[in-house]
């Protein structure tokens, strides 16, 4: 699936286009997910509003954050 979005950089102001493979799902307070994209101009990192985002990709973006915590053996925990 091809989806992109126009989005700021909350560091630098860069308006910059964000594209499906540049979100990435976070873990907060072990319960909650956000997903965020990071700015090739300064590298920080930015959240972008989940509503925005098509399912599908949230899917893939959880998928890869499963995969990153069974790496770390926390994975059980999570129900994704």
């Amino acid at each position: 699936m091809n989806w992109n979005v126009t989005c700021y950089c909350i560091s630098c102001m860069s308006l910059l286009k964000v594209e499906n493979e540049d979100i990435k799902a976070k873990l907060y307070k072990s319960q909650n997910f956000y997903y965020t994209f990071r700015c090739p101009c300064c590298n920080i990192e930015n959240e972008i509003i989940s509503n925005i985002i098509p399912s599908s990709i949230k899917i893939i973006s959880l998928k890869n954050l499963k995969s990153h915590l069974k790496g770390l053996k926390l994975y059980e925990r999570f129900k994704i």
